[in-house]
């Protein structure tokens, strides 16, 4: 990560953000457009009610000291659209070429063994629906009205939820700004039952 950020002028989130925005034409850098910014809530473990994680003016609204290669980029609904938008459409965003399509299969891939899975860290009984791929979860089992298998996405830290189901051709993301907000919350099973009740084919 060190030799990244050397290597890379004007910062890693910069150079990321440039190549992105170069072929998705909406990626915008958060940090530059503060009032697009949302407050984050999370839940106050002794009363149990809803404080303030993080404001508009807050942790993400500035560089941080150290660049997470793997995370951190910042911005709005109609981006994180646009960039599902693009896995969906097998690596090709408004026509241009993003990824190679055996990339992009090869990302919604489950590449874990049952050996790994067995000694994973996540909340109990994840793997038992769920696969991992390159940076998003892989959906191996249908358990309700919802997402099919093959189905590939990932829950943020603030209650983000973004699917794509290739299966049905769809795109779902939900943004709801509650910091570690489990998806086994009612609001997620919730939206997800309510997307796939209104197909209509």
């Amino acid at each position: 990560m060190v030799i990244a950020l050397r290597a890379t002028t004007g910062g890693l989130s910069a150079k990321r953000l440039a190549r992105v925005r170069d072929v998705l034409g909406r990626l915008v850098d958060g940090g530059g457009n503060l009032g697009r910014l949302a407050t984050a809530y999370q839940r106050d473990d002794a009363t149990g009610e809803l404080v303030v994680a993080d404001g508009p003016d807050g942790h993400w609204s500035r560089p941080p000291a150290f660049e997470s290669g793997g995370g951190g980029l910042v911005s709005t609904a109609g981006d994180y659209l646009a960039f599902a938008s693009a896995l969906l459409g097998g690596g090709t965003h408004r026509g241009e070429r993003v990824l190679s399509r055996p990339s992009v299969t090869l990302m919604a891939s489950d590449h874990l063994t049952p050996a790994q899975k067995a000694v994973s860290g996540f909340r109990p009984g994840y793997f038992e629906d769920f696969g991992w791929g390159f940076g998003m979860s892989v959906r191996t089992r249908r358990t309700h009205l919802g997402p099919s298998v093959g189905s590939y996405g990932w829950p943020g830290l603030y209650g983000t939820a973004w699917c794509n189901d290739p299966a049905e051709d769809m795109t779902t993301i939900l943004m709801i700004q509650h910091a570690h907000a489990s998806v086994r919350l009612p609001i997620h099973l919730d939206f997800w039952t309510a997307a796939y009740q209104a197909i209509d084919d």
